[in-house]
This record gives C-alpha cells, structure tokens and sequence, in this order.
C-alpha cells in the first residue's frame, strides 16, 4: 500500500490546483547483499500507483493517473 502526499502543486498560473492525498497500491522487489560482517548493500524496484483530481476555480476538473516505476540502491551498516 502507498500513501502519497502531494504539497505546493499550483497548475495553471495558479488557477488549477491537485488534491493533497493519494491512496493507491505499490510493488516492490528487491536484494540485500552480505559484503561483510557489519556492511551490506540492497537493490530494489517499485512500482507505485498515484492518483489525484485535479481542481480549476474549486470544481473537480479531471483526473490525474501517475505510476512512476522507481530504482533504488543503498548501504546498510550492522552494529
């Protein structure tokens, strides 16, 4: 599941405006490698559904489908 939340988004010369939340769901896959006793690093890849209506003078102008798919590597530190 995937929450989003959409801030300061002002379209059309500040005449149009999105709604602040989005519900909507999410995969993800992803590795961790062992490099040593304390250190690791992971990949991963998801893939996230947004979606938000879109507002021109307050009325309920369309509707707004992003599903970016997104990569993502990291450096893990074990104590």
């Amino acid at each position: 599941m995937n929450y989003t939340r959409i801030s300061s988004v002002h379209l059309l010369d500040g005449a149009g405006d999105l709604e602040n939340d989005s519900w909507g769901l999410a995969l993800q896959a992803g590795v961790d490698f062992r490099i040593d006793e304390h250190w690791s690093i992971n990949a991963d890849i998801k893939k996230v559904n947004i979606r938000s209506d879109v507002f021109v003078g307050g009325a309920n102008a369309s509707h707004l489908k992003v599903d970016p798919l997104l990569f993502g590597l990291g450096v893990g530190y074990r104590f």
